[in-house]
């Protein structure tokens, strides 16, 4: 994003491709012992505590923020507006879905970003309607 900013498209670009191989985990990965168990909240704290797993936040601001740095399909859906219908000033931000859509966008003939839309179609994430915002950028 401070590529975009600072109007350097081609560093963008050479930004977005490096991240080819970035990957999140989407949910927690339990050895065999802990399958046969119930997790505690404890048990998820410790997992949590252990791996860099945030790449999704919700923020509370006065008003919208306004990233006019992005493009303009991408700053439509980020940050997305989680409350609009009480008028709290909330705001999500899916932070991988962001770097996907950016790479969708400005390296359209990286493959890899295809699958991954693909991928999160599939998943539960994208059935709880998370992930929406990449969607919106896929090519017709």
């Amino acid at each position: 994003m401070i590529c975009l900013k600072f109007d350097d498209r081609d560093g963008a670009q050479k930004v977005l491709s490096a991240c080819r191989r970035h990957n999140v985990s989407r949910g927690i990965t339990w050895s065999a012992e802990n399958l046969a168990i119930e997790a505690t909240e404890e048990d998820v704290w410790q997992y949590l505590l252990s791996v860099d797993s945030a790449w999704k936040f919700c923020f509370r601001f006065d008003q919208r923020p306004e990233l006019p740095f992005l493009p303009k399909v991408i700053a439509e859906y980020f940050p997305f507006d989680v409350d609009s219908y009480t008028q709290n000033a909330v705001f999500y931000v899916n932070f991988d879905a962001l770097l996907q859509s950016l790479r969708l966008l400005l390296t359209p003939d990286d493959v890899s970003v295809r699958h991954w839309i693909q991928e999160v179609s599939w998943s539960e994430d994208f059935r709880n309607s998370q992930c929406a915002p990449p969607s919106a950028t896929t090519p017709t």
